[in-house]
């Protein structure tokens, strides 16, 4: 193991929260700290974890994308929502803190989690029936064309 492996992995439990990656391990009550989850910082943690290319990585990364995508998906289920960003303890449930309120089916949400669905296909099943949620963002995605077209 290198000295990058092993200091990401010092903070398994901070990179392994049930609703996944807080944005900082401060809390402030600002939308930039914790518990919030902020959906391109998770895209980018698991690609930076995915390129370090180690077995152990590499398994860290799919661990954090599947953590944020069932948080997508249980929030999608609990409340009909998508949204710009997450709490990282609590499963399904929406950030919190900052100047504003939290904002409702957020585009980084949708692009992010079909990222992450790319890059790990087999998460599409239904094991962790993704398929529903895929449907939302799908409609979500097709709105947004039509809009701008």
């Amino acid at each position: 193991m290198n000295r990058t492996e092993a200091a990401i992995l010092a903070h398994n439990s901070t990179l392994l929260q049930p609703g996944g990656v807080p944005s900082s391990t401060r809390e402030s009550q600002q939308q930039w700290d914790f518990p919030n989850v902020w959906p391109p910082l998770v895209e980018m943690t698991v690609t930076a974890l995915h390129k370090l290319n180690t077995s152990r990585t590499r398994e860290l990364a799919r661990s954090v994308a599947g953590n944020f995508l069932r948080n997508i998906l249980r929030s999608e289920e609990d409340s009909g929502n998508i949204y710009e960003k997450y709490n990282c303890s609590r499963a399904g449930r929406p950030g919190g803190g900052g100047e504003y309120g939290v904002q409702e089916g957020f585009g980084w949400t949708n692009g992010v989690a079909l990222s992450l669905l790319s890059r790990y296909p087999d998460m599409n099943s239904s094991s962790l029936q993704i398929t529903p949620f895929l449907t939302t963002i799908s409609v979500a995605l097709s709105l947004i064309l039509v809009i701008t077209n």
